[in-house]
């Protein structure tokens, strides 16, 4: 899974992590994401002050084409920090890096 970060300086900071389900932050609604087993990506920087058209309307992504990953879901936007849950079919390793030019992160999940 990879998102693409706009701006003059994307500020490239984050965490992910296994979680029972996806909850939304700030709310603490269950999110309705597919999948056995859940990672939680929370990116960091984001600008939630102004309206961007190249930002991303949040609809849910499916994993299609892939053996492991179900789904993508777009979480909150709370202050600067953007929430991401990926649905997965079943535990599996990962990593976590991001590339330049553009400024993109990168949830790598191992499949079978």
């Amino acid at each position: 899974m990879v998102l693409d970060l706009t701006g003059d300086e994307p500020v490239l900071g984050w965490f992910v992590g296994p979680v029972d389900e996806g909850v939304e932050d700030p709310t603490g609604f269950v999110l309705d994401v597919e999948g056995e087993t859940f990672l939680q990506l929370g990116v960091r920087g984001i600008d939630w002050t102004t309206e961007s058209p190249q930002r991303y309307d949040g609809d849910p992504v499916a994993g299609a084409g892939t053996e492991v990953l179900t789904e993508v879901v777009f979480g909150g936007l709370f202050e600067g920090q953007q929430q991401v849950v990926l649905g997965l079919r079943e535990e599996a390793d990962y990593r976590i890096f991001s590339l330049s030019d553009p400024a993109r992160i990168v949830v790598d999940v191992r499949h079978p």
